[in-house]
């Protein structure tokens, strides 16, 4: 039986060595697979160590289309205070919140191109 499963979400990056920096340190991603292009751009698969999806990093030369709201990347954190000690250590800006919607807790960042990342306490 054909079996079809979630892989991966793709971001394009100026900078696939910085986006991996962010999403290494804030996420824990690692990076499982490389491949340099001939242009001299690299595609990087970042992966964390509890089998979520991968994230794919596609450098390229040319700043990269982030829709403003059509799309964000969501993230679940075991404890928002320590989150938000991260981030103010990593000096990563909150764009808004932390609020509260129903018994969950969020807020949101961006990444060095600009995606729109979701992090909250309330979904399993």
């Amino acid at each position: 039986m054909l079996t079809l499963t979630y892989h991966h979400v793709a971001l394009h990056a100026r900078s696939a060595e910085a986006s991996f920096s962010f999403y290494q340190r804030l996420f824990n991603y690692r990076e499982v697979l490389r491949h340099e292009s001939a242009g001299g751009g690299a595609i990087l698969h970042l992966a964390q160590d509890h089998g979520a999806p991968i994230l794919e990093i596609i450098e390229e030369q040319e700043p990269p289309h982030v829709p403003e709201q059509a799309v964000h990347l969501g993230f679940s954190c075991s404890n928002m205070k320590e989150l938000l000690d991260r981030l103010q250590k990593l000096e990563v800006k909150i764009e808004r919140g932390p609020l509260t919607v129903g018994k969950e807790t969020l807020l949101f960042i961006r990444d060095p191109d600009g995606y729109l990342i979701e992090i909250n306490d309330g979904l399993e």
